[in-house]
């Protein structure tokens, strides 16, 4: 009688444990980019939060030597009660810019969407950036006498 030779098809025990070790490195590796990625997200999310606040505070230093006039959808009219020239808040092309006199200052950056709304003594903006994200805010003006 003849003996059939031992199979040499399958794996060895020694080739499963490599192969579960890197699948568990693997898992491991997988985790921590995805804990990376949400810690980024966050962080991100907390940066453009503190733009906007910001933004608001620059945008009342600015003005507090204006006079509220007009306000329309996408921008507001000031007067500048020093120099008597007219200043405009305006979004434009993804961002929120101050006009004075020929200049062009860039206030915020990076919006999808900005929004002037007048509820006086208090000017309403909302800004809506390319991550979805809304922010409101309310700036306190100086109506114009009349």
């Amino acid at each position: 009688m003849k003996k059939n030779p031992p199979s040499t098809k399958g794996f060895t025990l020694f080739e499963c444990l490599i192969a579960l070790f890197i699948l568990s490195i693997l898992c491991l590796l997988f985790t921590s980019t995805i804990k990376y990625v949400e810690t980024s997200n966050q962080q991100l999310l907390n940066k453009k939060e503190k733009e906007w606040q910001v933004f608001l505070i620059q945008l009342e230093n600015e003005l507090k030597d204006c006079t509220y006039i007009e306000l329309f959808p996408s921008k507001v009219k000031f007067k500048n009660n020093t120099t008597e020239h007219t200043v405009w808040i305006e979004y434009k092309s993804k961002n929120i810019v101050k006009i004075d006199n020929g200049g062009y200052q860039p206030l915020l950056t990076g919006l999808s969407s900005a929004t002037f709304t007048s509820k006086l003594p208090q000017i309403e903006i909302e800004g809506k950036f390319s991550n979805k994200k809304k922010y409101q805010g309310r700036i306190l003006v100086k109506e114009e006498e009349k």
